[in-house]
């Protein structure tokens, strides 16, 4: 992926080093941005939820 794109696991990273309170996925499975498959996302989502604690 280029930036800025980037994949779940690293969107989280980014919400924490952030310190983010809330944040908002935009273009999930619109584009065909990188080599993986767009369902790819689906089995990515709950691995890398942030938990609010």
């Amino acid at each position: 992926m280029k930036n800025p794109h980037v994949n779940p696991a690293e969107s989280v990273q980014i919400f924490k080093d952030l310190g983010c309170k809330r944040a908002m996925a935009v273009h999930w499975g619109t584009f065909q941005l990188t080599d993986e498959a767009l369902a790819i996302g689906q089995t990515w989502r709950w691995p890398v939820r942030v938990d609010s604690s």
